[in-house]
C-alpha cells in the first residue's frame, strides 16, 4: 500500500505546480517527509525513491522537476 502511496505523492508532484514548489522550498529532508504525511502520503523514502526511478523522462510535465525533488529527499537527508 505505500508503494501505491508513493506513487500518488510523485504523480502530485508532477502534476501540482504549487505542491511542488511547497516542498522544495523546505530543504529538510525529514521536513519534506513530514509534509508528505501532513498532506495524507504514507510512505518512506526509500519508497519514493524506488518509484522516482522508475519514471522516464518522456513522462508528463514536471517529471524532471520530481525526479529531482524525489531524489534529493533521499539524497541529502
Amino acid at each position: 500500500m505505500s508503494m501505491e502511496q508513493a506513487r500518488r505523492f510523485i504523480e502530485r508532484i508532477k502534476t501540482d505546480e504549487a505542491f511542488r514548489k511547497k516542498l522544495a522550498a523546505v530543504e529538510d529532508v525529514a521536513e519534506r517527509m513530514n509534509m508528505a504525511r501532513e498532506e495524507g502520503y504514507d510512505c518512506t523514502a526509500e519508497e519514493i525513491e524506488k518509484i522516482s526511478m522508475e519514471l522516464e523522462d518522456t513522462d508528463l510535465d514536471g517529471v524532471a522537476a520530481a525526479k529531482l525533488l524525489c531524489r534529493n529527499m533521499i539524497c541529502f537527508g
